[in-house]
């Protein structure tokens, strides 16, 4: 838990600390799953396909994000992890799995901000584009979302400190990083400007 406060201010020391200690697993699926859930709920916000007509829709709806979320965002981590085990053989997985599972403590945010604009797309919904209380749940979806592409940037950022703790730092290392991640990022950022030209 000392992690997820120590990774803000000192990521470095983070870092060190994480890949000296030992692996936990609930951590790196925790982080893995909602790594998905976020891009899976934007992607059914995309494509209009998020139902906010009733109770059991929405809960439907809820269940599919978490359900499918938790599972593109196991597989991407295999893949990123993937990726970065063919570029240095010699690194281990364990290594890779630590620096990827605390560099996506930002996205814990991105998952509350994501969990808040659906709740409030319901109610947004039910009370009419045009209501005072609309608008204003608007804004502030509006605005939470755009919040989610800092906290990927940050992400992007803490993936590249962490990797430059292990690894051999050869070339095919360097791009391999770059690489894993950019990914995460260039998705969202799809997704999130997918949502605004559509609005």
């Amino acid at each position: 838990m000392n992690h997820l406060k120590t990774i803000w201010r000192n990521p470095d020391k983070t870092f060190e600390s994480v890949l000296n200690g030992e692996n936990d697993l609930k951590w790196t699926i925790g982080f893995f799953v909602i790594n998905g859930i976020v891009p899976c709920a934007l992607i059914l916000r995309s494509f209009d396909l998020f139902k906010l007509e009733n109770n059991t829709e929405f809960y439907q709806t809820l269940g599919l994000v978490f359900v499918v979320g938790s599972i593109l965002g196991i597989g991407i981590g295999l893949i990123l992890a993937a990726i970065l085990k063919v570029a240095d053989s010699e690194s281990e997985w364990t290594e890779i799995f630590k620096v990827l599972t605390w560099a996506s403590a930002p996205l814990l945010i991105a998952g509350i901000f994501m969990t808040i604009t659906m709740g409030l797309g319901r109610l947004a919904f039910h009370l009419g584009d045009l209501s005072a209380p609309s608008i204003l749940f608007q804004l502030i979806t509006g605005i939470l979302l755009f919040g989610i592409f800092p906290l990927y940037i940050w992400n992007t950022i803490l993936i590249n400190k962490g990797l430059k703790k292990i690894g051999n730092q050869n070339r095919s290392w360097t791009v391999a990083s770059l690489l894993t991640s950019m990914i995460p990022l260039l998705l969202i950022s799809y997704l999130l400007i997918s949502i605004l030209l559509k609005n």
